[in-house]
């Protein structure tokens, strides 16, 4: 389902994908770290020449839930996840600009019941796709608004039970459709935008049988400010719009009596993405180069509407927990005129204990990003 939060600075490549400009550090650091597949592409990008953009990340997380201080197990899981997205921005003159982007998410978890001798790890793959059409105008001088047509198609390998074997993994694939609309006042040293993108709806046909799904959404309120010295700096408050679907009810395998959770083993289906608030900085190094730092709070909240049982080793939390961890990003762009690079690294790590009926949970998580990125004028 999610996605995650991730990233930092991509200074230039924004102009294309995530909405940021060259001149503008701050609008870099804040929304390339709000990376989220296809990006928060919104208004506040100004236009311009044509442009074409690519954008990577690497991300490796370990999750544990750990049962074993009630006697029960204990289950990891190690992610890797890769995710790119290229796009073109096309200006069509008058404040108008066509922006097309295509990402692709790759997903696979390793998941362990470590208090079990001789228990192989169990892999579960998920791959999403993603198109985007955004057609920008210019309704005032300093009021610009755009909207966007996106489609998505989501596949899953999954097991959903630990005690299933990798060659039981039950294949499904949902597709989605939906648009995302937002707002920007631009005064040239200042810009405050507003994003709305509903959560997608579409239809998920497992074992047979249909599913009504949704791929959550989200408003996205965002300030960035230039500052005399060309230094950036603004904040950023992301809300999850996150509706229940069929996916939550599971499955059975083909014996029609072991349960099969549809979101897969990995620990962190329980913790869900609520609200995501940033604070970035970016200066200028040299006449090419610039650095950005970004801090924020992830605050998820603890959802166990699937009530599947990993046999010893579920959650069974109180409704209306969360869980709030602290991220960081470092990243550098360089500007070569027509050209511009970027890299960065950044990571997070979360940690809860969970009681309920004198049963003790522990959760961890941690993660490591890179990322890099590309951009050329047309």
């Amino acid at each position: 389902m999610r996605y995650l939060l991730l990233s930092i600075l991509v200074y230039q490549l924004s102009t294309t994908l995530f909405g940021m400009t060259a001149d503008d550090p701050l609008i870099s650091a804040v929304d390339s770290l709000d990376a989220t597949p296809l990006g928060p592409v919104g208004a506040e990008y100004r236009g311009g020449p044509g442009k074409a953009s690519f954008f990577g990340l690497r991300t490796e997380r370990e999750s544990i839930l750990d049962n074993t201080a009630s006697g029960r197990d204990k289950v990891s899981a190690r992610v890797h996840s890769d995710f790119a997205v290229g796009g073109i921005y096309l200006d069509a003159g008058q404040g108008a600009g066509l922006n097309l982007s295509f990402g692709k998410y790759f997903h696979k978890a390793e998941t362990s019941l470590d208090s079990r001798v001789n228990f192989d790890d169990r892999i579960e793959q998920i791959t999403k796709q993603y198109a985007e059409a955004r057609l920008q105008i210019e309704l005032l001088a300093e009021l610009r608004a755009s909207v966007d047509v996106r489609v998505a198609e989501h596949r899953f390998s999954i097991l959903g039970d630990p005690f299933l074997s990798n060659l039981e993994a039950i294949k499904y694939r949902s597709s989605f459709v939906g648009y995302r609309g937002s707002l920007a006042y631009d005064t040239k040293t200042t810009i405050l935008s507003y994003m709305y993108s509903p959560p997608l709806h579409g239809k998920a046909l497992v074992e047979g049988e249909e599913k009504l799904v949704t791929d959550p959404g989200f408003l996205m309120l965002s300030l960035a400010h230039r500052l005399a010295n060309k230094w950036g700096l603004g904040a950023r408050v992301k809300r999850m719009l996150d509706e229940p679907d069929e996916l939550s009810q599971g499955t059975t395998a083909s014996d029609d009596t072991t349960n099969i959770s549809l979101y897969g083993l990995d620990p962190d289906q329980y913790f869900r993405p609520w609200q995501l608030s940033l604070l970035g900085v970016a200066f200028p190094v040299t006449p090419k180069s610039t650095i950005s730092v970004t801090l924020g709070q992830d605050i998820r909240r603890v959802n166990t509407t699937d009530y599947f049982v990993i046999q010893r080793a579920d959650l069974r939390a109180v409704k209306g927990l969360r869980v709030v961890s602290y991220l960081w990003r470092l990243g550098l762009s360089m500007d070569y005129g027509n050209f511009q690079a970027g890299l960065g690294v950044g990571g997070y790590s979360r940690e809860q204990d969970f009681t309920n009926n004198d049963r003790t949970t522990t959760y961890k998580a941690s993660a490591q990003e890179m990322l890099g990125s590309l951009s050329l004028k047309l």
